[in-house]
């Protein structure tokens, strides 16, 4: 796959793709990983934009890295929070990404939904087979057998994290 945007969103169905260095922009429907597909990339982004969201499920293999440096540095999937018009409330989570296990996962980065509700579900225990994933979002919900091993060993990874660092392992913020 080659970097630019994509207005309709990006459904990766049943196949094999290799994602080409670079930042991915989706809008307004999902970027969703599906039916065995296996998506691999190296020093990729996928900024979500406007209504959409990640879904990766149906024993996809996702294995992504983050960018060593530039403007998403350390960032694998980054959703930009809706804007409201002045005066307007913020309806917040604004949206719901899931990763639903049954295939590999390995990011190796940040995935970071600072507006939406991530679902990470899985029928057996699941570990993000990386040494540095990092998941921050406005609320995260574990369903099922979810059972999660998450690796922060940002150097062992080769990228940068984000700050405030948290090497220090979960943080539940309010």
């Amino acid at each position: 796959m080659i970097p630019g945007t994509y207005c309709k969103g990006l459904k990766i169905s049943g196949v094999n793709v290799k994602f080409l260095p670079g930042t991915y922009i989706i809008k307004d429907k999902p970027l969703e990983f599906t039916k065995g597909s296996q998506a691999v990339g190296r020093d990729v982004t996928f900024v979500l934009k406007g209504k959409s969201k990640l879904l990766i499920k149906d024993d996809a293999q996702v294995f992504l890295k983050a960018p060593k440096s530039g403007p998403y540095a350390g960032l694998v999937f980054f959703k930009v929070p809706e804007t409201k018009k002045f005066g307007q409330k913020t309806k917040l989570p604004d949206g719901v990404s899931i990763i639903k296990s049954g295939g590999g996962l390995k990011i190796i980065g940040t995935a970071y939904f600072p507006s939406q509700e991530l679902i990470i579900s899985s029928a057996s225990p699941t570990a993000t087979q990386s040494p540095a994933t990092s998941f921050i979002a406005y609320r995260m919900m574990f369903k099922d057998k979810a059972n999660m091993v998450v690796h922060i060993d940002y150097e062992a990874g080769g990228v940068p994290p984000l700050l405030p660092r948290s090497d220090d392992g979960a943080k539940l913020v309010r």
